[in-house]
């Protein structure tokens, strides 16, 4: 008996919400309207859609300094004071970035060759994932830094039960494909996050 009363109960909290709501209809002249359940009605405002605006991003003014691409179509703008640079760190990346107290570095992977964002994402994933326990990816967006759209992703990883931030900065067009990204020991990213995205900032491709 109790069962049958529970479910005629929730039945009722269903049928009443149902009722309860406004209606939507729509006169003889092809105007819409809104019936309230008091016996009241109102025409129905349109809703227009805001244009969503991307802010453009400029590099910041203490980054002073420019790093040029061995590849001729991307420069990086950094503050000396705050970075330094040691060249061809690895086959794939051809500089990398150290903040002076070590807490965080950066590197720029540059190659011939576009490619789709999907592709760009599959191959972070993947390179990630090589050396990486555990990696997600947590946010993707767009941004438009130094005039070109940049795609940008922010990732969560664990590296010998370490857990690291991940951002990236990522470009493909005609003239090849970069990625910049920055990694941050998670407990140190809040005292060095304004200094990272200032070095991301300084991305700039050369069209």
């Amino acid at each position: 008996m109790k069962k049958v009363f529970l479910i005629v109960l929730n039945l009722l909290f269903v049928f009443t919400f149902l009722f309860a709501r406004d209606i939507k209809a729509t006169t003889s002249s092809g105007k819409s309207v809104i019936l309230k359940d008091d016996g009241t009605w109102q025409y129905e405002e349109k809703k227009t859609k805001k244009a969503e605006s991307k802010s453009k991003i400029s590099k910041p003014e203490s980054a002073t300094k420019k790093y040029e691409s061995k590849l001729g179509f991307v420069n990086v703008w950094y503050d000396p004071d705050k970075w330094r640079i040691k060249e061809q760190f690895s086959n794939s990346s051809e500089v990398s970035f150290y903040y002076n107290d070590n807490s965080c570095s950066a590197f720029l992977l540059t190659e011939k060759g576009k490619v789709s964002n999907k592709m760009l994402r599959t191959a972070i994933e993947y390179n990630a994932k090589q050396i990486a326990d555990e990696f997600e990816i947590t946010d993707e967006t767009t941004k438009i830094v130094n005039g070109t759209e940049l795609y940008c992703v922010h990732a969560l990883a664990k590296l010998m039960d370490v857990d690291v931030i991940y951002n990236y900065y990522c470009w493909t067009g005609d003239t090849g494909t970069v990625q910049f990204v920055i990694g941050v020991i998670q407990d140190l990213y809040p005292t060095v996050e304004d200094n990272v995205f200032e070095l991301l900032n300084g991305l700039e491709i050369i069209q």
